[in-house]
């Protein structure tokens, strides 16, 4: 009697283990990435009444690679914040902040909806003009998916241009499935 209990224990406690490893890289959990403080930076949109803050991840140099800063934005509340996070990134980064766009600046987000944690982002196709190499590349995808992640009902993103899937933006980094945040490119002066 006593050794199928201890056998049911450990039989339970291992399936409870994998169930949760299991759901938490489903994405249906919030991510400890949400808890990093962000940079220092901040810029205003002026002429604002009530403004909320986001996060924009812009392309910071560094000694021997390149990183994802985050930059603090204050956007006006009247408007959808993502929308307004994805188009300060479009824009580049605060003028004197020593950031780098990652970005042409004829990129527009055609549509954005969320739905269960995943933001389905649709932009015009000259976000496929990117002339970058891998490591850019996945840079670029970062900072769109980081910037969506950084906000409380997104976990996941998808990317499409024109209304339709591509397997890339600029032919080296798979973008056909659900992305979540990387924090592996991120600003290590942050930790």
């Amino acid at each position: 009697m006593q050794r199928s209990t201890t056998a049911f224990i450990i039989v339970f406690l291992i399936a409870v283990g994998i169930g949760g490893f299991i759901w938490g890289r489903s994405g249906f959990l919030p991510f400890q990435h949400r808890n990093i403080e962000s940079s220092k930076i901040t810029h205003s949109l002026d002429g604002m009444a009530n403004k909320a803050e986001v996060v924009v991840f812009f392309l910071k140099p560094a000694a021997a690679n390149f990183y994802l800063k985050p930059v603090l934005y204050k956007v006006s509340t009247d408007k959808d914040l993502h929308i307004q996070a994805l188009n300060a990134l479009f824009a580049g980064p605060p003028a004197g902040s020593k950031l780098l766009p990652l970005f042409p600046k004829t990129i527009k987000v055609l549509s954005l909806s969320i739905t269960k944690g995943v933001a389905n982002l649709n932009l015009n196709s000259s976000v496929t003009e990117l002339n970058v190499g891998a490591s850019t590349e996945m840079l670029a995808v970062a900072s769109i998916v980081n910037t969506l992640t950084k906000f409380p009902d997104v976990f996941r993103v998808k990317i499409l241009v024109e209304g339709k899937e591509v397997e890339s933006l600029a032919g080296h980094v798979d973008i056909s499935g659900l992305l979540g945040y990387n924090d592996q490119v991120v600003d290590p002066d942050l930790f």
